[in-house]
């Protein structure tokens, strides 16, 4: 498993000796913090979206942790974008400025796109109000079903924890009783 890791290091006799203490290391924080790595499994196979309905003030609250992963999302697109600016003026030479600086030019573009969208068509909204929802959309990708709330702002809001019939069962029909179509 460390193997291509320790391939990149070749000193000669100071591979032997990092391979050693590297794999010492590993055993030793595998053996001390045992349990505690089966906790996190634990906790990672068992994490689910919760759709909660809240009667008095009429909104859906949804729990799954899309907020965290827009965000992270939106970083890495805006440090790509601004890589793409400023990699071929300044770290590029002139023989290279054609086929790396035409690359960097499309992951500049792709960066703007995909930015513009999250923006203006997403959001990771955990508390949404019923006069706000639209309806409940279905969609098939690659195969899966996926589910999106679409708001009446034009934006979608999307359901990413839905992984068995179950699941997608139960939120049709809370959907449903709610009085919000589904499509």
């Amino acid at each position: 498993m460390y193997k291509p890791l320790l391939g990149l290091c070749s000193y000669g006799k100071f591979l032997g000796i990092f391979q050693r203490s590297f794999v010492s290391l590993m055993v030793r924080a595998l053996t001390r913090n045992g349990p505690y790595t089966t906790t996190l499994a634990n906790i990672k196979k068992n994490r689910t979206m919760k759709i909660k309905f809240n009667e008095n003030e009429k909104s859906i609250e949804i729990e799954d942790g899309l907020k965290m992963q827009y965000l992270l999302m939106k970083i890495s697109l805006v440090f790509t974008l601004i890589n793409s600016v400023l990699f071929p003026f300044f770290v590029l030479e002139k023989n290279q400025m054609e086929w790396m600086g035409f690359i960097w030019i499309i992951l500049g573009i792709f960066s703007i796109v995909m930015l513009t969208y999250q923006l203006l068509k997403k959001t990771a909204s955990e508390k949404i109000n019923l006069s706000e929802i639209n309806s409940l959309t279905e969609k098939r990708v690659f195969g899966r079903k996926r589910f999106s709330l679409k708001l009446k702002n034009g934006k979608l809001r999307d359901l990413m924890e839905m992984k068995n019939e179950s699941d997608i069962t139960e939120t049709k029909e809370l959907f449903k009783n709610i009085g919000i179509e589904t499509n």
